[in-house]
């Protein structure tokens, strides 16, 4: 799997990885049973929260200076 790219998931799919790993399963864990690398699920859980965020502050989305 490894270096291996694949095409874009579905944002259904994204969403019930971000929702697992939030629950408490680890990236790696859920890479292993659903295929994206454990850095593609670590990215989308801190995208996800960048647009939590941004959804808090009326669709701002932060720099990195706002994240102190």
């Amino acid at each position: 799997m490894a270096g291996r790219r694949r095409g874009r998931y579905p944002p259904e799919f994204k969403e019930r990885i971000v929702e697992l790993a939030r629950a408490g399963r680890s990236p790696g864990s859920l890479a292993r049973e659903f295929e994206p690398s454990e850095q593609t699920i670590r990215n989308w859980v801190k995208q996800a929260a960048l647009g939590a965020v941004a959804a808090r502050r009326g669709g701002e989305v932060p720099d990195h200076g706002d994240l102190d």
